[in-house]
């Protein structure tokens, strides 16, 4: 990443445990055209400070990040998660299989602030056509979000984005596409 097969400005990121139907995906992509810069998607998440520590959130009614487990997002943004984010986020992303969402929206968020337009970085798309994410029945798995460490880590990443970044560069959102 980022291949130079790409030759579009647009971006789905889909994990391979997401089943969404055409019509969701054609609204998500129409949604991303007006809001190229944005990341468009369908799961919607926050965060939280607790005891001076950074907790990972479920809220929808504000939201800060969207998972790129189903997002529309700009190709420039794999670039710049390739070739800027520091070595020791990336060593904890590979070690735990776990962050790489929540980097992605400090990366995104980091490059919109130092263009001069910190902003909600993202648009959560709601929609009736979304079928399973994370645990596709039919096969039995069920995805890493599952784990019984996944929030913990997820939190230990938000930290440590922080740390390095000196912020998350991240707003909340209430901005909602059905």
């Amino acid at each position: 990443i980022p291949f130079p097969e790409i030759e579009t400005a647009g971006i789905l990121s889909i994990d391979d445990d997401v089943e969404l139907s055409n019509t969701s995906i054609h609204t998500a992509f129409n949604t991303w055209k007006r809001y190229p810069y944005l990341l468009v998607g369908y799961t919607p998440r926050s965060y939280l400070m607790k005891s001076g520590e950074y907790k990972y959130a479920y809220d929808v009614k504000h939201y800060s990040m969207i998972m790129t487990n189903v997002a529309f997002l700009h190709h420039k943004y794999l670039e710049l998660f390739t070739h800027t984010v520091p070595k020791i986020i990336m060593d904890y992303i590979v070690e735990t299989q776990n962050g790489e969402d929540l980097t992605m929206n400090v990366v995104v968020g980091k490059y919109l602030t130092e263009l001069g337009h910190p902003m909600c970085i993202a648009v959560y798309v709601k929609s009736d056509g979304k079928k399973d994410f994370g645990n596709l029945s039919k096969s039995g798995y069920k995805g890493l979000m599952h784990r019984s460490s996944h929030r913990t880590q997820r939190d230990k990443c938000l930290n440590l984005l922080a740390k390095v970044y000196h912020n998350l560069y991240l707003q909340k959102c209430t901005k909602m596409v059905q």
